[in-house]
């Protein structure tokens, strides 16, 4: 919903990709519960992509790394950085947290990250930054949680194409009544937006509800208590703010 939003108010496009190349844990019924979910909410996308159906173009990434010598690949056949006096980054600028340091625990991590793992399938961090390269994406919203690999996927599209830049904006995680993240591993259906969709919640209400975790209007009254589409669209870009803090999901709410 967050890219959604301000790709639709300034006219640009919305890419929906399915990151499944870590097979054992991407089955088709998970992706299928995805496009009912983003069908339920009303959030039209311009393009679909299966990361498991660019496989090719991951490898001639890596390739390439391995052939500038900025990649090797090891004896198991995982592929990792090697950049042990390369070092061009200090900080980044995230749009809702600010400043980002890149301290010396993330660099040593990064100069030795794996970005391809035994069987040539590319990792997380490779694949989604070849993508958005690829793709032509310039702003990315998503959880805090992925703060530590955006130190690595700088690294990586400065690597493979060092005039690109990518906007960053990473948001606060939702949490349940008792303070948690909330998780599919907890057992609570609440968690899951099928719940709502199976129990007959009218999608607007889902979609005013969603809004709400992770960004809020400047005037936060009643007035503002209920949001159309139409008013987030009005509102999310220049009169209201996203938060880096953690959302609380009200079930009762």
């Amino acid at each position: 919903m967050f890219n959604w939003l301000p790709a639709r108010i300034t006219g640009g496009k919305f890419i929906l990709r399915i990151d499944d190349t870590d097979t054992a844990r991407s089955k088709d019924a998970y992706t299928d519960d995805i496009l009912r979910g983003i069908d339920f909410l009303g959030l039209d996308y311009d393009a679909l992509y299966r990361q498991s159906d660019r496989i090719d173009v991951y490898r001639a990434a890596i390739d390439r790394l391995i052939l500038d010598g900025n990649a090797v690949m090891h004896d198991d056949g995982s592929v990792r950085l090697s950049l042990p006096d390369w070092r061009r980054f200090h900080r980044w600028f995230d749009s809702v947290v600010g400043e980002v340091p890149i301290g010396d625990d993330d660099w040593d991590y990064i100069k030795t990250a794996v970005i391809s793992r035994t069987g040539n399938m590319p990792l997380y961090n490779l694949a989604s930054i070849v993508d958005d390269i690829d793709m032509g994406v310039n702003l990315v919203v998503r959880g805090v949680d992925h703060i530590k690999n955006t130190a690595i996927q700088q690294v990586l599209m400065w690597l493979l194409e060092p005039d690109y830049f990518i906007e960053f904006a990473h948001i606060g995680l939702i949490h349940g009544a008792d303070g948690k993240k909330m998780s599919k591993r907890d057992g609570d259906d609440s968690f899951l937006l099928s719940h709502y969709v199976n129990a007959g919640y009218r999608s607007d209400a889902m979609f005013n509800c969603l809004l709400r975790l992770g960004w809020a209007p400047k005037v936060d009254d009643k007035t503002t208590a209920i949001l159309t589409r139409d008013d987030a669209m009005r509102l999310f870009l220049n009169d209201g703010n996203l938060r880096a803090s953690s959302a609380k999901f009200d079930v009762a709410k």
